[in-house]
């Protein structure tokens, strides 16, 4: 029998210097494990990876508020898995 690692999403934030980082078993849950910054004032680079698979992106601040908000953190994660190449 071959064991199998369990598929990890990494997510990494980069804020104004300042990194931001979370994993778990889905991007959500991933999302969820990172405190969330008091202010955000400045564009984040987002990097999420599964195994071999990565997305790398630049947000407006607007869009990383919202990535901090309950009711919109389902939608934005989703996004972010659809992304990965």
């Amino acid at each position: 029998m071959k064991k199998t690692k369990p598929t990890v999403f990494n997510l990494k934030i980069t804020l104004a210097g300042k990194t931001l980082t979370g994993e778990g078993d889905t991007a959500l849950e991933a999302l969820k494990s990172i405190n969330p910054p008091l202010k955000i004032f400045t564009k984040a680079d987002i990097e999420l990876t599964l195994g071999k698979k990565k997305m790398k992106q630049t947000w407006q601040p607007n869009r990383v508020r919202r990535l901090f908000y309950p009711l919109s953190q389902g939608i934005l994660s989703k996004q972010l898995e659809y992304l990965l190449k």
